[in-house]
């Protein structure tokens, strides 16, 4: 396991200036929660469902919407009576179809989750969510165990932007940087389900309503 202070350690001694006040400690901590960041964001991009989380259920009445979690980053799944035989999946929708339709929808709007059409959002929820990247911020914090073979795509993220900041030759420390994050992307693709995503029809409705016996 890595630390924050070993990720720092590592950084300066590429940068070749370990010991130095050059940049402060939480100056350097700042760059490793960057490089944590991008490769978070290279990650969560190729496999949605590497580090989901799901909220604990919820019941709605009469107001249809819900304050997101505090590290939300994007939906991977809303779902109406969770847990359950009646468990269904819900579309997405916009505004104006979502309170236009009878079968409940959901959409996203600013920190807000809302249920629709309003007269029938009553019920009980979930949702499964890719959170924000994890931030490192005491000395002892630990990585990702599972990236943390990938450590040089956050160290080296750090000594670039470190020498970009100083206008030294980034030349070198870019390409590790780049071969670091080939390696990471093809991990993270072979990581995926091989199952596509396919959409459900939760419409229930009577075949003959969209296909009458001839």
């Amino acid at each position: 396991m890595i630390t924050l202070a070993q990720f720092r350690d590592r950084v300066q001694v590429l940068y070749d200036i370990s010991g130095s006040a050059v940049l402060s400690d939480p100056q350097w901590n700042t760059l490793v929660n960057d490089g944590i960041r991008a490769m978070w964001a290279d990650v969560t991009r190729i496999n949605k469902d590497f580090r989901v989380t799901t909220v604990a259920p919820f019941t709605l009445t009469s107001v249809p919407n819900v304050t997101l979690a505090a590290d939300f980053r994007e939906m991977r799944a809303v779902r109406y009576q969770p847990g359950t035989q009646g468990q269904v999946y819900l579309q997405k929708q916009s505004m104006r179809n979502g309170s236009q339709q009878f079968e409940r929808s959901y959409r996203l709007q600013g920190n807000q989750l809302y249920i629709e059409p309003l007269q029938n959002c009553n019920g009980t929820y979930d949702y499964v969510y890719i959170p924000a990247a994890p931030v490192l911020v005491n000395d002892t914090d630990v990585f990702d165990v599972e990236l943390e073979q990938f450590q040089d795509y956050v160290v080296y993220h750090a000594v670039v932007q470190a020498l970009s900041r100083e206008e030294s030759d980034i030349t070198q420390s870019a390409q590790i940087l780049a071969t670091a994050q080939e390696a990471l992307i093809g991990w993270a693709s072979d990581q995926r389900s091989a199952d596509p995503d396919t959409i459900e029809d939760v419409r229930r409705v009577s075949r003959w309503l969209w296909a009458p016996p001839g």
